[in-house]
């Protein structure tokens, strides 16, 4: 009897699922922590104006049609480990619309920082993840997406938006791509800008790893990546 309640015990705390709203008002932190079990967000746009902490092994759930929107001066801030990784995917059968950012150039840069992070089923409006005027922090992050969206619609793993506006503030995203593999996309990265430096990443079964669109009065800065097939 002792190690059937165990074992059921072990079946109810997989089974586990929480049901969140993943939104997080300007001033407050969220946390996502593994022991929540399976995590589904409430609403089907998540709103990040404060800091979204999701800790090492937690698993989110995204409904149909969902997605996260990063805002303004907002944090997502994923920790998975190597040991613990982090997995974001669709419920069987559906997408949702991955990671998407609104800024204003007169607030600091949105931070999007992820490690050891797995993406899966996203397409948002072409990419799974779609920034401008982000600070990003990508280190081991898998971003698996299909080849074309219900619609045929060609698919990229990460579309970053650049330019600069009539007052001279670029629009650029910056940081550091890491030991990151983008899967199954038709393109696996499109920059536009130049102040995001690539190194060690990989494409996977892709069409067109990546595209690099700086501006013509500018270099672009340096990239490492491989291509498997």
């Amino acid at each position: 009897m002792k190690t059937l309640v165990c074992f059921l015990l072990l079946v109810g705390s997989a089974m586990a699922q929480t049901v969140i709203d993943l939104s997080v008002p300007q001033g407050t932190t969220k946390t996502i922590t593994k022991e929540m079990g399976v995590v589904r967000p409430l609403v089907s746009q998540s709103n990040i104006d404060g800091t979204l902490i999701v800790e090492a092994g937690a698993r989110i759930e995204m409904t149909a049609g969902s997605g996260i929107n990063l805002r303004w001066s907002g944090t997502i801030d994923f920790r998975g480990t190597e040991a613990e990784p982090i997995n974001i995917y669709p419920v069987a059968g559906a997408t949702w619309r991955g990671f998407t950012n609104s800024y204003r150039t007169s607030a600091s840069r949105p931070r999007f920082w992820l490690s050891h992070t797995n993406i899966s089923g996203a397409s948002g409006t072409s990419s799974a993840i779609e920034l401008t005027y982000c600070q990003l922090m990508l280190s081991e992050v898998t971003i698996a997406t299909a080849r074309t969206d219900s619609l045929g619609r060609a698919l990229r793993g990460m579309q970053l938006f650049g330019g600069t506006t009539s007052t001279g503030i670029v629009l650029d995203c910056t940081g550091l791509v890491t030991n990151c593999t983008f899967i199954g996309s038709t393109t696996g990265v499109t920059d536009h800008g130049k102040s995001v430096v690539f190194d060690n990443c990989q494409a996977v079964d892709v069409v067109t790893p990546f595209t690099w669109q700086p501006t013509t009065t500018r270099l672009q800065t340096y990239h490492r990546f491989s291509v498997s097939r």
